[in-house]
């Protein structure tokens, strides 16, 4: 058990390096940051009744583990923060190259693909009737594939308008 911690903290911390040097890097015009801090706010009041949700119901508690409740909240506070902002043309700064996120979000989704698919071959996400954080790359999985098909979705609908 505590070398599999190790790892998802690991991972968890990876995360949020490889986020803060994204984001620190990066320049907003005043339209994008005020959208992006819209996105922000809103994904925060989702979390919220998202775990208040959670803290009512008893049927859930039986049925997935805490760990993985608790990292589903932040998926699906994180996927409506990113495809707000997609939309909105507040995600990308100004000039940057689409391109190389979306790469890098395939690439991100393969990352986390394997081992979930691993996991659900080898029976780890579902033990005694019960989701377990086995799960938590294939999520993760899953979060960057919505993502790179909203941004495809995205450039779609542009190219249409610009037709």
């Amino acid at each position: 058990m505590n070398g599999i911690f190790s790892m998802v903290l690991l991972g968890v911390l990876f995360g949020l390096l490889l986020a803060f040097i994204l984001l620190s890097t990066q320049k907003y015009d005043e339209r994008q940051a005020l959208i992006r801090g819209r996105a922000y706010m809103i994904s925060f009041y989702i979390m919220i009744a998202y775990y208040i949700i959670y803290a009512f119901s008893s049927i859930v508690e039986d049925k997935v583990d805490k760990t993985t409740v608790m990292f589903t909240g932040i998926i699906i506070a994180v996927a409506f923060h990113f495809s707000y902002c997609i939309w909105k043309d507040a995600y990308f700064p100004l000039n940057e190259d689409k391109k190389k996120m979306m790469i890098t979000f395939i690439g991100i989704a393969i990352f986390n693909l394997v081992p979930g698919l691993g996991n659900l071959f080898h029976g780890k996400i579902f033990v005694d009737g019960v989701i377990t954080y086995h799960c938590l790359n294939l999520l993760c999985a899953i979060l960057f594939m919505y993502l790179v098909i909203v941004l495809l979705v995205k450039k779609l609908t542009m190219n249409r308008k610009s037709e």
